[in-house]
Formats: C-alpha cells, structure tokens, sequence
C-alpha cells in the first residue's frame, strides 16, 4: 500500500472518531452521567446531613444533658430559651417528668403562668400523692395572684406530707388576704406540734390570731388524761361532736385532721357531699375523702372549735380517727408509766 493511502486511511479513522464524539455529546448521554455524578454528590451529602440530624436529635433527647441546659439557662437569666429546649425536647423526645420543673421555673420566672401551670399540671397528674408536685403548683398558683388555688394545693401539700414546713406559713398569709385569718390556726398550731424547737414565729403569729376576737374562743381548753390500751398500744377515747353525737375514734397524731366515717358523718347529719376532696396521710396510710369543718369536737374535759375534719369511706370497727386538726390545739404529753395520754391548754 502506498504511502498516499495510508495517510488518507488515518484521516479517515480520525474523523470517524471525531463525528461519533460529538454525536456522543449531542445525544445527552453526557449531561445523564453529569446528573447521576450530581445525583451521586446530592445523595452523599444528603446522607451526611441525615446523619448529622439524627445525632443532633440524639443529643437533643439526653435526658441529663436537657436538665444539665435548663439549669444553666436559667442560672444565666435566660429562662426563654430553657421553654424553648424543653418545647423541643417534648416535640422529639416525649414526656420527661424531671425536665418540667424547670420548665416550671422557667416560665414562672417569666410570668408566663399558662406554661407554668402546665407543667405543674402535668406533674401533679403523674404523681398525685406526692406532696411537692402539690406545692410546686401552688407556688405557681399564689404567685400568679390565685390565692383560693394556692390555699388548695397548700392544704393538700400538708394532709399528704404533715410536716412540711413553709405550707403553714403561706397559708396563713394567704387567708389573712382572703379575710379568713382565723383557718391558719390550724396549720400553724401543727407547724408548732413537730418543730417546737422552732415555733417561735409559729407561735407569735398564734397569739396574734388568739388575740382576734373572730379567733380567740378556737383556743383548746380544758385538760384529759386518755387511757392508753396496754395490748393494742392504741388510744380510744369517746368524742363528742357539736354538742349531740358521740362516736368511738382512736387518737392519731400521724393523721393531719380528724377524719370520720362515711357512715358516722350521715348518722350526725353532715352534708359532706358538696365538701372538695383531699387525699391525707394517716399513721394506717393514705386515704382519700371529703375535706370540711365542724364547729366543735370535745372529748373527757377538753374542746376546741371551728375544727377541720375529713369523711372517708370507711375505717373498720371504728367512727374516726382524732388528728391533729385537734390535738395540736393541745399540750400533748404522754405518760407512758401510768398509761395515760395527757392534752392539756397551751395558753391560759
């Protein structure tokens, strides 16, 4: 072959391969592998973003981590963004019981009561006999101005835990401003039963309320020796309510008030149904009944007035359980020689 046909046949080859090139990138093939390298990227990146949401997510949903936030944010004088985490953390990582009392001081440190209240709310339906979701709510209640829902859950704070200690003192405030001083007799006179060692401002506010002629005949008076039952160490006594009935009650100093039969209550005609209901802790345990007041409850030589009892459903063989409501109007002693519970007047 000459040399002439050679170099044509090369020129030929070189445009053959020239024309199915560009026929190759006028068919779109190119722009299809420039989308699936795109596609490839976008799918990569993509998956690292997935990747980083999901550990973000992860993150967000450290119960200790959110608490550990929360605390530091409000340390911080950033409440807002305490609410904003915990609405996030709701959102992504369902309930948490822990992370709402921060929330709850959050949004009180804010005024922002709707918020408060319902994580108040929500700690109080998740553990209804426990005695600081009670008063969690009603640090919320009284501090957003709504004294009838404060005293609410003050008086239940302290049927369920009988010796807290700053309840009896915010309830005698709060029915001072409600024009009812005369009800923080009651609670405070029990603040003085368990921290006598303690009782000074308890007791100076107690002379003052005595002192009120709407108060003063509240006072307990009179003295009793109650025989103690050296077999069952129980104490039974016979009390007398308003003046006409008399009933079969054991002395309870671990039950807040005096608590009464269903059965016993509708026998002295008391109209307890339209009463608000309260749960209390007793020395036998918890119960759950209606919350009131009768005008006097007296027993072998003492008596003391306007006093709070609760109706249960039913407490065995007996009428009632004569609580503290009562008995800490009254010097206690206890004569354990001779067998006798000793209540006597506190103030002449």
């Amino acid at each position: 072959m000459s040399t002439q046909k050679i170099v044509l046949y090369s020129v030929l080859a070189v445009l053959s391969i020239f024309i199915g090139f560009k026929f190759f990138l006028n068919s779109g093939v190119t722009e299809k592998l420039r989308s699936a390298a795109f596609n490839s990227k976008s799918y990569n990146k993509k998956a690292t973003n997935t990747k980083s949401n999901t550990k973000k997510e992860a993150e967000l949903c450290d119960r200790m981590a959110v608490l550990e936030k929360c605390n530091t944010m409000i340390g911080n004088n950033d409440a807002r963004s305490c609410i904003n985490l915990s609405d996030r953390f709701f959102e992504k990582c369902g309930n948490y019981d822990q992370l709402h009392f921060y929330r709850n001081a959050a949004a009180r440190r804010l005024s922002e009561w709707k918020i408060a209240l319902e994580s108040s709310d929500q700690l109080v339906r998740l553990y209804p006999y426990n005695a600081d979701m009670y008063f969690k709510r009603a640090l919320t209640y009284e501090e957003m101005g709504d004294n009838k829902g404060a005293i609410k859950d003050y008086e239940q704070t302290l049927a369920l835990l009988p010796r807290e200690m700053q309840s009896p003192f915010s309830l005698a405030t709060l029915y001072q401003r409600e024009g009812e001083p005369c009800l923080g007799i009651s609670p405070l006179e029990q603040f003085s039963y368990f921290y006598p060692d303690r009782s000074g401002s308890s007791e100076n506010i107690l002379n003052t309320l005595y002192r009120n002629p709407k108060c003063s005949d509240m006072q307990g008076t009179g003295k009793a020796q109650i025989q103690i039952n050296k077999t069952s160490h129980a104490i039974k006594s016979k009390v007398v309510i308003n003046d006409k009935f008399s009933g079969n009650f054991i002395v309870d100093t671990g039950a807040s008030s005096v608590v009464m039969t269903k059965s016993f209550a509708k026998r002295i005609g008391l109209d307890f149904t339209s009463w608000p209901t309260i749960n209390s802790q007793t020395a036998n345990g918890m119960i759950e009944g209606y919350y009131g007041f009768v005008d006097k409850i007296a027993l072998q030589g003492v008596e003391a007035k306007h006093i709070e009892v609760m109706i249960a459903n039913d407490l065995g063989a007996i009428d009632g359980l004569l609580g503290l409501s009562f008995l800490s109007r009254f010097k206690i002693q206890m004569d354990a020689e001779k067998g006798y519970l000793i209540l006597d007047s506190k103030r002449e």
